[in-house]
């Protein structure tokens, strides 16, 4: 998502994966690594953009959808469960460059 050619979010799709509570290949995609720059939250830009992001992969014949929040993402968390994220799916544990975080995968359908 650009302002004035600004980076000002960022978020990943996949479309598949060995894991099918993550994605599968034409029914559920997996969104991951979304970002958006500090100074645009709270301006609806978060929820616009995975909106639009829904609405493109649902036009590609998607009707299923998975993301991944930390506990402490508050703000994440209500955004996804106020767009239809309610289905708890499993709790996960990854490690990233020595850093090891936990997350919950929520799905809608």
């Amino acid at each position: 998502m650009y302002d004035n050619d600004v980076l000002i979010g960022e978020l990943r799709v996949m479309y598949e994966s060995d894991d099918e509570n993550y994605a599968i290949r034409g029914r559920r995609a997996y969104m991951f690594a979304f970002r958006v720059r500090e100074d645009f939250q709270n301006k609806g830009c978060g929820t616009y953009f995975l909106k639009t992001v829904l609405s493109v992969l649902k036009e590609n014949g998607y009707y299923e959808f998975t993301v991944g929040a930390e506990d402490d993402n508050v703000r994440a968390i209500h955004m996804y469960q106020s767009l239809g994220f309610n289905e708890f799916m499993l709790r996960k544990q990854e490690e990233y460059q020595g850093d090891v975080y936990e997350y919950n995968l929520y799905l809608k359908r």
